[in-house]
């Protein structure tokens, strides 16, 4: 089967081409992921989100849920400013 392009390659070879170049790309960026890190970092939030909704849980707050999610995950990071 020929790719239409000026080249006219069969489509195995710019399959191939194309994960050469995808890895070249993609690879330096991977190489720089500890993947436990990765993983970690999501479970450490989750384990914020718990802590706040059962805080606010305690103190009888209906809305617990939300402001925990909006607590953990709406702000950027510890500098941002957090206000009403």
């Amino acid at each position: 089967m020929l790719l239409l392009t000026r080249s006219h390659l069969e489509l195995p070879a710019v399959i191939h081409q194309s994960a050469e170049f995808a890895y070249h790309v993609v690879e330096p960026l991977l190489s720089q992921v500890c993947p436990l890190d990765f993983g970690g970092w999501g479970r450490v939030l989750g384990i914020g989100e718990k802590y706040a909704t059962k805080l606010l849980r305690l103190q009888g707050n209906p809305a617990a849920d939300s402001i925990s999610k909006r607590l953990v995950f709406g702000y950027p990071h510890h500098g941002y400013i957090i206000d009403v």
